[in-house]
């Protein structure tokens, strides 16, 4: 039933229209009435209509919603973040137990000197592996920082022997047998380091110093010239190669190695005074009095420095003479050479005036 047929179906007629009766006496036409109720019934049925709508659109919501599956995503959302927290905890638990993990711990508590904790990380790596280098090498130096050095050097032995080409393990374990005075095994470890890295120039340093502290100076010389080949900057090996010279009476090579000592620290004043005395061998005075007098600058009451500068002050002052007397000798052989070529032309001259003419 639409409005507009029910408002034709129901207008009222002209012979119905309200008399002037009715309005006079303040009252209600029955057509007024009979009007207002169809509006009413109209109302009702649109509030029907639209409530059977939402009813269909429920209806077809709910069965819509019943041919898929539900998913109650909040839920799921809280049950996913659970789950993946569980796993993340527990990948972190087996990272933590892992060898690579404890390694790491292990190394930080071993840069952060905490000895005895970095001993019982490398420990227990070792009772998992007991061949793991870097635990072993770990271990060995966790061992020298609480001054064990025996059970280091045990430890570093192992470490060679497992990898003997680990350069760093070997060099640490010759540096450490040259602590504790073993000489021979020191040097030994150096020379086997020197196959794998023929450059590495802390083990021709220690070389250098075996070899030199052992009297061997020839081979004391060729590891100290390799060595200022690969570190030119270390005032300390160029004066022990300067020594090494001098030794060998070669002062024109000790006067260079002792320039380089002095060009790297010039306040060094052993520098300065062993330059003196190269110049001074190589006999250039002028020059090694002037290398002393640079000494004696430096340190001014130094008994050694002025020894050595008076020593020089009186080798000079000998030349000097010795310039003097050779200079008178050579005066009085020109004089006398002078003399002699005089007497010479004149014993010819006279020869010739006595010589009797042929004609």
């Amino acid at each position: 039933m639409y409005l507009s047929s029910a408002e034709d179906e129901f207008a009222p007629r002209d012979d119905e229209r309200p008399a002037d009766i009715f309005t006079a006496m303040g009252e209600t036409s029955p057509a007024v009435h009979r009007t207002e109720s169809v509006r009413d019934e109209f109302a009702r049925l649109r509030e029907i209509r639209k409530e059977d709508t939402q009813r269909r659109e429920a209806a077809a919501r709910a069965a819509r919603r019943a041919r898929r599956p539900h998913v109650r995503w909040r839920e799921l959302a809280e049950a996913a973040k659970t789950r993946l927290d569980d796993l993340a905890f527990a990948f972190r638990d087996h990272v933590a137990d892992s060898k690579m993990a404890r390694l790491t711990l292990a190394c930080a508590d071993l840069s952060e000197k905490r000895y005895q904790s970095a001993m019982a990380r490398f420990d227990r790596v070792l009772a998992d592996d007991a061949r793991c280098v870097e635990a072993l090498d770990g271990k060995a130096q966790a061992l020298i920082g609480l001054k064990r050095f025996e059970e280091a050097v045990e430890t570093y032995a192992q470490v060679v022997e497992i990898a003997p080409s680990n350069v760093r393990a070997r060099y640490n374990y010759g540096a450490l047998l040259y602590r504790l005075g073993s000489f021979g095994e020191a040097t030994w470890q150096f020379r086997v380091l020197l196959e794998y890295d023929r450059d590495h120039a802390r083990a021709h340093y220690n070389l250098a110093t075996l070899a030199q502290r052992a009297g061997r100076l020839g081979e004391a010389m060729d590891e100290w010239e390799r060595f200022t080949l690969l570190e030119p900057d270390v005032a300390e090996a160029w004066f022990n190669l300067g020594i090494i010279y001098m030794d060998y009476d070669r002062p024109i090579e000790a006067m260079t190695c002792f320039e380089q000592v002095v060009e790297i620290n010039p306040d060094d004043v052993d520098g300065r005074l062993n330059l003196g005395l190269a110049l001074a061998a190589a006999g250039e005075l002028r020059a090694a009095l002037r290398a002393m007098e640079a000494a004696q600058d430096l340190s001014p009451c130094d008994p050694v420095v002025l020894a050595l500068l008076a020593d020089v002050h009186d080798v000079l002052a000998e030349t000097a003479e010795a310039d003097a007397e050779r200079e008178a000798l050579r005066s009085r052989a020109a004089e006398l050479r002078a003399q002699a070529e005089l007497e010479t032309t004149a014993r010819h001259a006279l020869a010739a005036s006595n010589t009797p003419d042929s004609d």
